[in-house]
């Protein structure tokens, strides 16, 4: 799915300013909290607004930023967020992961056999 990270409240840019990044996400239902790609973050220009530890297969409790911004995933939601963690992403191709903290907002429906699929924004 294609994803645009941007500052809070700015999806219009002036010049001068930070540009959205775009790319891939993934839809993490495992995933309590969502995550975005550190460097990704830092070219977008989301604010770091604090850290904290992060739990995950291949990381224990390792403190990473908390950054704050607006997440726009084409065809699905525009949301904000105040807490996406940061984590190396680039390796695996993708931008973020989207966790339960923004699935809990929509409805998806999955058709496994033919591929296709819908979401609604709640």
């Amino acid at each position: 799915m294609e994803i645009a990270l941007f500052r809070l409240g700015d999806p219009a840019l002036a010049e001068g300013q930070p540009q959205p990044v775009t790319g891939r996400a993934l839809i993490d239902t495992g995933a309590s909290v969502t995550c975005v790609d550190r460097e990704a973050a830092e070219t977008a220009g989301l604010s770091i607004v604090g850290s904290g530890p992060m739990t995950s297969a291949t990381h224990e409790h390792e403190i990473v930023p908390i950054y704050a911004g607006n997440i726009r995933i084409t065809g699905f939601l525009e949301v904000e967020t105040r807490s996406a963690m940061g984590a190396n992403l680039r390796p695996q191709g993708l931008i973020a992961l989207i966790g339960r903290d923004l699935l809990k907002n929509c409805v998806l429906v999955v058709n496994g056999p033919d591929g296709s699929g819908c979401t609604t924004s709640l």
